[in-house]
């Protein structure tokens, strides 16, 4: 979102929007601040792991225990997020693979 105005440190990052949007459900709140919550928490999950998920993928091969720690935090930010990012991040590598292999036939 920012590149370099942001921190790499995505648990730190998705640790401190979860927090503040946590401090909104103090005191009592209306069912519309409760969805926007809702929706921010996902929306910031979503982010930082697919973003996690996506540098690890990267440098699978360049640092393997680099990538392989961070898709750890990746998974532990948020499983689901992490598994679908990295299915759909092979599916099209491995898709554009087929097609230059059968392009070049």
């Amino acid at each position: 979102m920012h590149g370099d105005n942001m921190s790499n440190n995505r648990p730190m990052m998705l640790a401190a929007a979860l927090s503040v949007l946590d401090k909104q459900l103090a005191g009592p709140v209306d069912d519309d601040v409760r969805l926007a919550v809702r929706d921010g928490r996902r929306f910031w999950k979503t982010y930082y792991t697919g973003e996690l998920t996506t540098e690890a993928l990267r440098a699978i091969r360049a640092e393997p225990a680099k990538a392989i720690r961070m898709l750890r935090q990746a998974l532990q930010m948020s499983p689901q997020i992490t598994l679908q990012t990295a299915a759909f991040r092979i599916k099209r590598k491995v898709g554009r693979h087929v097609q230059r292999l059968l392009g070049a036939r």
